[in-house]
């Protein structure tokens, strides 16, 4: 997949059958292994129909239109809460798309923000455009070593503390751009079955509001804290009190992972017997939306202002 901006190559794909990988010109950086799927959607095919399973809260209205002499399924489709609309035309015999338009919702309006004008499908190809090139002085970001990375890091575990006749472990603590912060302990209740049991401070005295139902941990117990303020300056430690088995632990954190995007960093889900798998369901724009909506439920409930 080639994404060009005015006549000039942006950004390049290809999924040669087992990952997907990529080159960015901009910033000469070669991104391997993104995903195991091509654009990191786990389509069953091309058609609409095959689409649309993974667009959750999908809202689509269809209708019957006539291009050049040509009747083709016209499909407009929105989800709810998101800012974007995807408007795709699609032969009506075989339910492939012929060109897709993406809109994003500007000062009220829809405005169009990329698509594809023409979508052709069998065309012979020649193989060496599946090899990825890119130049030998390219930044190479290998996704599945630092998968690897995370999955020795979160096996060693960065805190252990004894509490009583078992031992207590920080799997994993990651600080984003945005200072939110992100933990995994073992043991704990299930994953899915967040508790009042978990509390974070640091340094700073900054106020830390936890966020529900954020993500899940394979297995093991998890938590999304969303600061309540910007932070001027990075706090010296952290400290997560959680009350696993009924037992009061603190973990003392002083040299945390900073993740400098707004998602935490985590492998791609693996659902592996006996290795943890990962799920991490909203894109950046849902994560900022639900953050905004923590943040202001709790300004409402205790009658604060911005």
């Amino acid at each position: 997949m080639e994404t060009r901006r005015e006549g000039e190559l942006t950004e390049l794909t290809v999924y040669d059958g087992e990952w997907s990988n990529g080159y960015n010109p901009a910033t000469n950086t070669a991104y391997l292994r993104i995903s195991e799927q091509p654009f990191g959607t786990d389509f069953k095919g091309f058609s609409v129909a095959a689409m649309m399973p993974v667009m959750r809260d999908a809202k689509v209205e269809v209708e019957t239109v006539n291009e050049d002499g040509r009747v083709l399924n016209r499909f407009d489709i929105t989800r709810e809460g998101l800012p974007e609309r995807y408007v795709i035309l699609a032969d009506p015999q075989t339910d492939l798309p012929i060109s897709l338009q993406l809109y994003a919702r500007v000062d009220g309006a829809w405005k169009l923000a990329g698509g594809a004008e023409v979508m052709e499908y069998n065309v012979p190809v020649h193989p060496k455009l599946f090899v990825l090139s890119y130049p030998a002085d390219a930044e190479v970001v290998d996704k599945g070593s630092a998968d690897d990375r995370w999955r020795q890091r979160y096996q060693r575990g960065l805190v252990r503390v004894r509490a009583g006749d078992f031992e207590a472990v920080l799997r994993d603590f990651q600080v984003t751009v945005d200072g939110d912060v992100f933990a995994i302990w073992t043991p704990g209740e299930p994953a899915g079955v967040p508790g009042p049991e978990a509390e974070l401070r640091d340094n700073l005295g900054t106020v830390y509001l936890r966020e529900w139902d954020s993500f899940q941990a394979g297995g093991d117990p998890c938590a999304w804290f969303i600061p309540l303020k910007p932070l001027a300056s990075r706090p010296k430690w952290y400290e997560l009190v959680v009350q696993p088995e009924g037992v009061s632990v603190s973990f003392r954190v002083t040299d945390p992972v900073f993740t400098p995007q707004t998602l935490p960093q985590y492998p791609i889900p693996k659902h592996e017997r006996g290795k943890p798998a990962f799920m991490w369901p909203f894109t950046e724009t849902e994560l900022r939306e639900r953050h905004t909506e923590t943040l202001e439920s709790y300004r409402r409930e205790h009658g604060e202002s911005r």
